[in-house]
């Protein structure tokens, strides 16, 4: 007799920079790159205030900040080079992150990205790790009115996995992520890095140093709680 396998209860949206990729550094160098010309350089705490947030905001928010005069779309486009030939060359998981996605996908557990970051970063990133197949749901800055903190980005990922977000976890690296995974219903943990290290993390449902602190097993266990 064939076994019915019983459906899936639970799944999981995750961030992607700082949390599945350690991109953060690569992120601010490509900025400095962007705003070396102007003699800028944007200081660890400069960029803690950029990360997680669109990267269009980020610049709208910059170009007023230092008066840059340059056309939006010709910082973006400085910034997209610069980032894309860093991805390249340099990108790498975080630790613990393929073992934990492997291990949640074996599962049969659907699994979805939910990103600030544009969608062709964010694919050149999976692609870079060898994790893009174990998401067919990515939902990005491309995909949503408005961005991380607001739900948008989780629930659409939800939807798209065809769980209610009471029933996903998310995992996420910055106080936006956190914000946002928690307005759409999602219980969230947390793995800060040096960038997000100082944000408000109260609302999460763990803080975990490395996405090695936490077991598909873990997961399933809480999710069936």
């Amino acid at each position: 007799m064939t076994r019915v396998q019983e459906p899936t209860l639970w799944g999981v949206v995750f961030d992607l920079d700082g949390l599945l990729v350690d991109s953060e550094p690569l992120q601010a160098e490509s900025f400095n790159k962007v705003f070396a010309p102007y003699g800028i350089r944007l200081s660890d705490n400069d960029f803690e205030e950029l990360v997680g947030i669109e990267t269009i905001d980020n610049f709208r928010h910059l170009r007023q900040k230092f008066a840059i005069d340059t056309p939006l779309d010709d910082l973006m486009a400085h910034k997209k080079e610069e980032y894309h030939r860093l991805v390249k060359t340099r990108m790498v998981p975080c630790i613990g992150a393929v073992e934990l996605v492997h291990g949640i996908a074996a599962r049969g557990v659907p699994l979805a990205i939910a990103s600030s970051s544009p969608r062709e970063d964010v694919l050149l990133s999976l692609d870079t790790i060898g994790l893009r197949s174990f998401f067919p749901v990515v939902v990005t800055a491309d995909d949503v009115a408005t961005t991380k903190p607001a739900p948008d980005l989780y629930l659409q990922a939800c939807a798209a996995i065809n769980l209610p977000p009471q029933h996903c976890f998310a995992f996420e690296d910055s106080g936006a992520g956190l914000t946002a995974a928690v307005a759409a219903g999602l219980r969230c943990f947390v793995v800060p890095h040096r960038y997000t290290r100082t944000h408000d993390f109260s609302a999460a449902q763990a803080i975990l140093p490395t996405l090695e602190n936490i077991t598909p097993g873990e997961l399933e266990a809480l999710a069936l709680d």
